[in-house]
């Protein structure tokens, strides 16, 4: 292999090095004189009131941060203690956004600063939990998780919207070619300018005929879903903030709680929504999987030439690699839907937990209102 290939590989590397691993590096936090449970509650509860929405999963919470960034949090047993750790992440939309992703990773890094200081105790020791009996604290839970889930199903309808939408525009685009190249072989007109001219308005009016009431019917109905879906993710947003702010204890009038209990009937609804999203919801997934199936379909199409040759020991190498990337990608798909379907169980019973331990408390808390 000659220099410049070699060079031109290692540039790539490193332009791949330094791109990903910013994303994957993960920074201290500190460390606290708890065991991880302990260490992964007080996080948990410690940030609900500060008002962020938190996502639990088994090993790792994910903490949104605006609309755009997220922050992976981790708790590693380090020698009976806990050490916290976070590294950078973004939102669907902050990923789509490729060139912000610089002032993501700035404003994660800068939350990590902040929580460095705020987060972790003085001297690492943990303050007392709250009481079995905290309304309010199970309130904000609550509150919560209602949020996050209210919010995650306003991002499947949308994107699933904003997909049906791109559909309808690449059909347009291919029955629009399809339209101009049967027009313009078809025409009888000599003049190969007015030919093309008119096979293009042609194509183009049949096209606007078409896509325009598909893309109206799409909006007409999937737009009213989006549009209530957004406004409970904004009722129960308020309703966190209200709740976790300092002035909470002293404002407390049960709107909060009378919010909750109405979104019940709704909490199932979301779920399947959620449930129904595809892979685009995970931006990073998803370019995994459409790596490998496009590594895995160029190395078989370019094996056709290797087998015509009667080269075999070429063709059986890149005819394996091509099926190896394909059964890849298929197992690697499975596996995320699989762990998507635990995390939805994982949250219809964290919510069902939230929900059933304030209900009992509703009573004393009125009382305290």
């Amino acid at each position: 292999m000659d220099p410049f290939t070699v060079g031109a590989y290692a540039a790539i590397l490193v332009a791949l090095a330094l791109a990903v691993g910013p994303w994957v590096w993960r920074f201290s936090l500190g460390t606290i004189d708890a065991a991880p449970p302990e260490t992964m509650a007080y996080l948990i509860r410690r940030l609900r009131m500060a008002g962020h929405v938190v996502h639990v999963e088994p090993q790792e919470l994910t903490v949104a941060i605006g609309r755009e960034a997220l922050v992976k949090v981790r708790v590693e047993p380090a020698g009976g203690r806990s050490r916290i750790l976070y590294r950078a992440s973004a939102t669907i939309v902050g990923w789509l956004g490729v060139i912000g992703l610089p002032r993501i990773y700035r404003r994660v890094r800068a939350w990590g600063r902040d929580a460095s200081a705020t987060l972790v105790p003085p001297e690492g020791r943990l303050p007392p939990p709250p009481s079995s009996d905290d309304a309010q604290a199970m309130l904000v839970d609550a509150v919560s998780e209602t949020h996050r889930l209210a919010a995650e199903a306003y991002a499947a309808e949308r994107e699933k919207y904003q997909n049906a939408q791109a559909l309808v525009i690449l059909a347009a685009i291919m029955v629009w070619f399809l339209l101009f190249l049967g027009l313009s072989s078809t025409s009888v007109d000599a003049d190969l300018n007015r030919r093309m001219a008119t096979s293009a308005g042609w194509a183009f009016a049949v096209t606007l005929s078409l896509s325009i009431p598909g893309s109206w019917l799409i909006r007409r109905f999937r737009r009213g879903r989006i549009v209530r879906l957004r406004e409970w993710a904004d009722r129960l947003q308020a309703a966190l903030h209200l709740e976790s702010g300092p002035r909470a204890v002293g404002e407390r009038d049960g709107s909060s709680l009378e919010l909750l209990l109405t979104s019940q009937a709704e909490v199932p609804r979301w779920l399947d929504a959620a449930r129904k999203a595809s892979m685009s919801v995970d931006p990073m997934g998803w370019w995994a999987v459409f790596v490998m199936v496009y590594l895995g379909v160029d190395l078989l199409l370019a094996d056709a030439p290797a087998f015509a040759a009667f080269n075999l020991p070429v063709a059986v190498i890149v005819g394996i690699a091509g099926v190896v990337l394909l059964v890849g990608a298929w197992l690697y798909y499975r596996r995320w839907r699989q762990r998507r379907e635990d995390a939805l169980a994982r949250n219809q019973a964290d919510w069902d937990r939230s929900y059933e331990r304030l209900r009992g408390e509703i009573e004393q808390y009125l009382g305290r209102l």
